[in-house]
Order: structure tokens, then sequence, then C-alpha cells
């Protein structure tokens, strides 16, 4: 029975249902009633007589009728909206009219025609139907009583958990207020002995000679990191919401952002054996410039962490009269249902459990600091991702209104790059060392396979003679093990150098416990990198990717 009253309609709503709420009672009275009035008149001996308690026995019948067929109007409809309750009342108002008419005329009607036995029958009638009906209006006033002592229950109840949860608030409140003091008060004092003790654990373990103390010293350098990383955190956390970070907007191009970041990262994307990209360099933002590395870098050192295969690709491009920011990566993903709580101070996804997968774990905090960053620069963020195949964060940044700061420009064919099946079309790699000659699964055959012109040389020797000879010159140059009597690879590389230019990109592949000879010359000569054997795809992916991108760091289309 659908006779409640909708949320927030006005005490009319609650009469008006009381009032149809007695409608059933009082319908099966009539029925009574008139059951026993047709029974006692009709023995009156008269056909007149008969006939008009035949006529008004239709009349009440008729009226009877109305008001059961309003009653069924009334439950069969949704509930009634605010503005038909006054319909409903006024329904019910004619009604009742009809049926008191009925009901007068029975008086002036039947009553003159009984005789004694009828006039008594009226009286017992008149006092049952005054019972039912005191008995009615008293279960109705027991139940409205009813509930209006349960609201008034429920009304303190809601009253003193309000008052609760104020106090809770504000009990939160003052701990946030506390803490971000605390931390506020005592950063300078925490962060110099944290910082000693970084410098000592340090010194430990370059004076160390006792090898059996190396793990020891190294889990001590791990939980010191891990301390001051934690402690860095929380920090930029406190500085957020204490309001002492203030935005200074200004124009700047993505591409001296990008300059920074990959001085940072590039060695941790290497170490991994990762691929990281920077797209759109060209671009200017107007916006603050350390909110917007911090921002990245956190985004950026999250995508490291969980990703195990691929790379990382950062990209800048327009979007309407706004410039779309993202930071994508081929990591581990994240599943639908957790998408809201990764925000959330102290949350982390849960990365597999694979040989291969990183020790290195994150505090839960990156993402939450990148939330009220964006949130400060006024900057929408968001983000996408599918388990098992990657993740991008979205940050949305206002264009520098500057002509000079190349706003506006259009890249929507920057494509996001697939690592997982890199291409190096129009790359020319140059290969020294009899292994890599030979070796048909080694790296000629990988760098062949992702779309290079692989040219290999057995020794030195044939390699500087075909230098001489050719015009061009190579994108990249590697080299393997070399003859004790010729020159090494170092030595080697210089030569190519003189041939082809200082900037020529070289890597070298050495042995997996490293040679201590091998890495001082390699510092010693500048873009020269060591990878180690056996060399995995993953890993001599990434350092080309790393060591044909470096020569495009100053491109003004970077």
């Amino acid at each position: 029975m659908t006779t409640l009253p909708p949320s927030g309609s006005d005490a009319l709503a609650d009469r008006v249902g009381g009032l149809y709420a007695q409608l059933p009672a009082s319908l099966l009275g009539q029925a009574l009633a008139m059951a026993w009035l047709g029974l006692l008149f009709m023995a009156v001996p008269g056909t007149e007589r008969r006939d008009v308690v035949l006529v008004w026995l239709l009349l009440a019948l008729l009226a009877w009728g109305w008001r059961w067929r309003l009653l069924r109007h009334y439950q069969q409809c949704p509930a009634p909206a605010v503005g038909d309750w006054p319909v409903w009342q006024r329904r019910w108002t004619r009604s009742t009219l009809a049926c008191a008419a009925v009901w007068g005329l029975m008086m002036l009607w039947l009553y003159p025609l009984g005789g004694a036995l009828q006039r008594a029958g009226l009286l017992v009638g008149a006092c049952l139907a005054v019972l039912l009906v005191a008995r009615q209006q008293h279960r109705s006033h027991a139940r409205l009583h009813s509930f209006k002592h349960r609201s008034e229950c429920l009304a303190a109840q809601l009253a003193a958990e309000k008052d609760i949860a104020e106090q809770a608030r504000l009990d939160a409140e003052a701990a946030t207020r506390a803490r971000t003091q605390f931390f506020t008060a005592a950063s300078h004092d925490l962060r110099q002995p944290l910082h000693a003790l970084v410098l000592f654990t340090e010194s430990l373990r370059l004076r160390n000679r006792d090898t059996t103390l190396g793990p020891t010293i190294a889990s001590i350098g791990a939980s010191v990191d891990a301390l001051e990383a934690l402690f860095d955190k929380l920090l930029d956390l406190t500085s957020i919401d204490s309001g002492a970070i203030v935005v200074d907007p200004k124009s700047f191009h993505m591409r001296e952002l990008y300059a920074r970041l990959r001085l940072h990262f590039e060695p941790q994307a290497f170490d991994k054996g990762l691929g990281l990209d920077f797209v759109g360099g060209r671009h200017a933002v107007r916006a603050d410039p350390l909110l917007v590395e911090r921002i990245l870098r956190n985004l950026v050192s999250n995508a490291i962490r969980y990703t195990e295969d691929g790379g990382i690709l950062v990209s800048c491009r327009t979007r309407g009269d706004r410039l779309l920011l993202q930071v994508w990566d081929t990591g581990i993903g994240i599943e639908p249902r957790l998408l809201p709580s990764i925000f959330d101070e102290f949350y982390q996804v849960s990365p597999p459990v694979t040989p291969d997968a990183s020790p290195r774990k994150g505090l839960g905090l990156g993402l939450a600091i990148v939330r009220r960053l964006s949130e400060l620069l006024h900057a929408p963020l968001s983000v996408r991702s599918r388990p098992g195949h990657g993740t991008v964060f979205s940050l949305l940044l206002p264009p520098a209104s500057d002509a000079a700061g190349g706003a506006g420009v259009a890249v929507a064919s920057e494509a996001v790059p697939v690592w997982s099946h890199p291409t190096l079309a129009g790359r020319h790699v140059v290969l020294v060392g009899a292994e890599l000659d030979a070796s048909a699964d080694g790296p000629g055959a990988m760098l062949q396979a992702w779309g290079a012109r692989v040219t290999a040389f057995p020794n030195a020797v044939t390699v500087l003679d075909w230098a001489t000879s050719q015009p061009g010159v190579p994108d990249l140059v590697l080299v393997g093990h070399t003859p004790a009597h010729e020159r090494s690879g170092v030595e080697l590389v210089r030569a190519l150098r003189l041939v082809f230019g200082a900037a020529l990109p070289a890597v070298l592949l050495g042995d997996p416990a490293g040679d201590a000879q091998a890495d001082a010359l390699a510092a010693a000569e500048p873009g020269v990198h060591l990878l180690a054997r056996p060399v995995a795809p993953n890993r001599l992916r990434a350092m080309v990717n790393f060591k044909l991108s470096a020569r495009t760091i100053s491109h003004p289309d970077l």
C-alpha cells in the first residue's frame, strides 16, 4: 500500500495519508451497516415502504462503491507528488460528504417507516457504529503517538550522532594542525641528523674492508634511504596542507623541464632495462614550473617502479585550448575498482610477485602529493589503466599566452610508442667484434629485427678501413671483445670519433662481473656506456633508445 508521503512533503501529506489509511475500516463498517439495515427494514409490510428502502440501499451502495474505487485508485498509484495531496484530499472530502448525505437520508426516510423493532435496531446499529469509529480513532491516535515518539527518539539519536561526528571532525582537524605544526617547526632539526646519517652510512660503506659486513651496511643504507624518502614525502604533504606552498605561475618550455627529468630518471630506467621518452618539448606552459616538475617526478618515479618491461613516455600536446600533459607506462596496470583509492595517503597497488620484479617499494604518498599539487594548480587530473597493459595519468594545463612560447602548436600526430615492438627503421648501427658478427641470436639479430641497418666487423682493423671510406655517419657503434694485440674498446671508439665526429654514440659490451679498468676508461670518455653480458633484449632496447635519443636533447622539436 503506497500511502507514505514522499520525502520533504508537509503536514498535509501526513494528514491525507492518515485519512486514506482509515478508509478500509470505514468501508467495512458501512457494508455491515447496510446489510443490517436492509434485513431490518425489508421486513416492514407495504410495497411502497420496501421501494423506499431499496432506493436508499441503492444510493448507499453507490456512495460506498465510489469510496471503494477511490481507495483502490489511491493504493495502486505511485507515491503522489507534493502538489497532488490537495487533489486527494478534495476527492476524499467529496466522497465523505456523499456518504454523509446518504446516511442523513436514511434517518429521514427509514426511521419514520419502522416500528418499535426497527427503531430499536437503528439505535443499536448507531451505538455499534459509534463504538467502531471510536475504536478506529483510538488505533489511529495510538499509531500517530507511536510515530511521534519514534520520530523524537530518532531525532535525539541523530542529534547525538551529529555531536559525536562534529567532535570527531574537530579532533581530526586538531590532530592535522598539530601534525602540520610539528613537521613545519621540526623539519630543519629532523633533516640535519638524517642527512648526517646518510653521510655516515656512505662513509662506512666506502671504508669497510670486511666483506661479511657488506650486506649489513647495504641494509642500513637501504633503510636510511627509505627513511629519508618517507620524511621528504611527509614534509611535502605537510607543506601543502599548511598552505606554505605559494603557486607562482610562469611561462616555460617543456623541454627545459624534460632536460632535468632526463638527468634524474634515465639511469633508473636504464637500470631496469626500460625506455624513457619525452615528446612535445616545444610547447610552452603557463604554470608553476616547480610544482609541475614535482608532479612529473612522482608520476615518472611510480611508472618506473611498477614497470618491468617496455618503457615510459612523457608527452605534451594540445587539447582544445589547453595542454594535455601525460605520463604513459607499460606496467602492471591498476584494476578499475582500485582507481578511486590510489590517491589516498599510504595506499599502494601491490606489484606482481615475479622473479624479475623490482625490490624497490613505494611509500604510498606520491600520488597523494600529485593530487594535492594538481588542486593547487587548478589542473584537472585523471587516470586510465588496464591491468597488465599499463597506466596513463593526464593533467590539463593552460598554455603560455606569449607567441614566443610556441603554444597552440598542434601535435596530434605524436603517437605513443610501443616499446614491446620497437622500430629502428632508418638507423645505421655498427657492430665490432667477432662474436657479434657470428651470433645469430645476438645484438645484431635483435637490432635487425627492430628495423635497423646493421654493419658488422670482426675486428678493429676492418672497421677502421671501412670508416675512412664511408661518407655517412653511423647512428650508433656497439663494440664487443677485441683481441689483446688490438686497440681496446674505448681506444677504438676514440679512433672512430676522429673520423665521424666527437658526438658518435658508443656502447661497450663487457663481462657481467665488470672490468675496473674498462669502467675507468669509459668514464674518462664522454658518451660511452657499458652494457653487461648477457645482453637481454629489454636492456639492449633501453640502451639503444637512450643513446639515440641523447643526440636530440638540444633539438628544437624535442
